[in-house]
């Protein structure tokens, strides 16, 4: 009976953990509209609103399957997928979408050079496939990828992923010299400018993010950005902007980022 109710208990514990895994996934996709104007590549689930209940349950099955071989997940606000091997704590990243199918587009090439011309359908041209990829988060390392498509029973899609990822981290060592991602799931100025530029290119004139872009002088490269409770104001090595009231839409898509306040003011830097 007690070993019942302990087992009651972990199932209990991994469904709220995977539900909250999920939400997170879930709110960070209005974020990650702003992906386009950030200058870093940030990995995650980026699939149609069409395909998304296609791909959720493979989605669960594999945070499930994980879970259960002891790896902890964690997902940042932009959606990054980031899983981390239980004994050496090897940190992998997890990137779900719509991708190049390399091994069909080499084929196509191949065509193209042997021929003067091809007769092709339009289907011969749709080179992108629903893939999983994973890569661990170390220099030098490769993606390896799976097709979507082709997955038939989940909880074996799911452990066979599991099993590539224990295979393919086996041989690293716990520690790197490099963490590439030390600012995973932390506020950086960069994840400031892209949610300015996109509200620039949303909103357009209405806001004052649209001016503050055009300012090419200080929002190129900013050094620094201060944003009070109603003002926002970028600061270069010797330079700095006008302060730029913040209207609604401008303030309701600063907060989608989780910045913390203090006093009704927070500055973020590069260092």
């Amino acid at each position: 009976m007690e070993k019942e109710q302990s087992q009651f208990k972990l199932d209990w514990l991994l469904k709220m953990n995977l539900s909250k895994l999920i939400q997170a996934l879930n709110k960070a996709k209005k974020l990650r509209r702003a992906l386009p104007f950030h200058h870093q590549k940030i990995h995650g689930l980026d699939i149609p609103d069409g395909e998304y209940p296609k791909i959720l349950p493979i989605v669960k099955a594999i945070f499930k399957s994980l879970k259960s071989h002891g790896f902890d997940i964690r997902i940042s606000y932009w959606g990054e997928i980031m899983v981390i091997e239980p004994h050496r704590k090897i940190n992998v990243i997890l990137s779900l979408g719509y991708f190049e199918d390399e091994t069909k587009l080499a084929v196509f090439r191949k065509q193209l050079a042997a021929n003067n011309y091809l007769e092709i359908t339009h289907n011969q041209l749709v080179f992108n496939r629903p893939q999983l990829k994973f890569r661990a988060a170390r220099r030098g390392t490769k993606w390896r990828v799976f097709y979507l498509d082709e997955v038939n029973i989940l909880d074996e899609f799911a452990l066979y992923i599991t099993s590539q990822i224990i295979d393919r981290t086996a041989s690293l060592t716990s520690h790197s010299c490099f963490n590439f991602y030390q600012n995973f799931n932390k506020v950086t100025i960069e994840d400031v400018m892209a949610i300015i530029r996109y509200g620039a290119a949303l909103y357009g004139s209405s806001t004052s993010l649209y001016s503050l872009v055009r300012d090419e002088n200080i929002s190129c490269y900013p050094e620094s950005v201060i944003i009070e409770s109603h003002q926002i104001q970028l600061f270069s090595f010797n330079k700095k902007s006008y302060p730029y009231v913040l209207n609604k839409k401008a303030l309701n898509l600063l907060t989608l980022l989780p910045i913390e306040f203090i006093d009704n003011k927070v500055k973020i830097g590069r260092r």
